[in-house]
């Protein structure tokens, strides 16, 4: 199902701009509006008030995004507690002098750098990174925390947004705010109560995001940037469970075109 979000373009004061996105609708006009998701026949939000006195379009939407919130018994509340806690730093870097989006990372991937002293508002100061093949292993059935860290890229006072997207789950979004997280204090603040249920989150500049997702999905699956430029340039995770489930996947499944042909000349 197609999401049609209308937004108020403050440069056109009678026009809506349409932004399409997956599952739902939302509706709300050009003043202050009444903001309410519905999946089908199932409302599943609470409904939110919001202001578009702003004059910055962004700003706007950045604020409406904060105070989506589930619908109250409609939906599976997060675990309590979870059994892994990653922190990803949205960073660039450079292999062989071409740019890469987040840090590759050798086998097995770190669990967490140190964010209390990693200073996002600078540009890296360790550009140099290497071609990696790690991946994120999670016992099947855990329950993983993973914390987006947006910092500044290569150019200074620079950062950007990144709309992250998880294939073959959904996740809880918990939190976000400016600056550096705290794994300590943070997740004090986290939204147990009805934290929305997505499969994507955008995470903005020199901010963080939290979300919570259950590994109960048999197979290897990616974790990216939805700006597609971004995830060539490698803004991207795997994360594997429960792989030792899955059986021999049959030939006609494993890639297409050229890339399928590729994948049997290994075989």
């Amino acid at each position: 199902m197609s999401m049609h979000l209308l937004i108020p373009d403050e440069q056109f004061p009678l026009a809506f701009r349409s932004v399409e996105h997956r599952e739902g609708n939302i509706l709300f006009n050009v003043s202050s509006s009444i903001i309410l998701l519905e999946y089908g026949e199932r409302k599943i939000s609470e409904k939110v008030w919001l202001s578009f006195a702003q004059s910055n379009f962004l700003v706007s939407l950045h604020l409406l995004l904060k105070k989506i919130v589930a619908f109250r018994e409609r939906e599976e509340l997060p675990p309590l507690h979870s059994n892994r806690q990653l922190i990803l730093l949205n960073t660039q870097n450079k292999i062989n002098g071409y740019t890469k989006i987040k840090r590759a990372y050798t086998t097995p991937p770190p669990e967490v750098y140190s964010p209390r002293d990693y200073n996002i508002t600078i540009p890296p100061p360790n550009t140099n990174a290497v071609e990696g093949n790690g991946v994120y292993v999670f016992e099947l059935n855990s329950v993983v925390d993973v914390i987006l860290q947006n910092v500044n890229t290569l150019n200074v006072n620079n950062s950007e947004i990144h709309p992250w997207h998880m294939h073959r789950h959904d996740f809880w979004i918990l939190g976000h705010a400016e600056g550096v997280f705290d794994p300590v204090k943070d997740p004090q603040n986290y939204n147990m109560v009805n934290p929305p249920l997505r499969n994507a989150v955008a995470v903005y500049p020199y901010e963080w995001t939290a979300i919570c997702f259950k590994a109960d999905n048999p197979g290897v699956w990616a974790f990216h940037c939805h700006v597609e430029a971004h995830f060539f340039m490698g803004m991207g995770v795997i994360f594997e469970e429960g792989i030792e489930k899955v059986g021999k996947l049959p030939a006609a499944a494993m890639g297409c075109g050229l890339i399928k042909n590729k994948i049997h000349m290994h075989n």
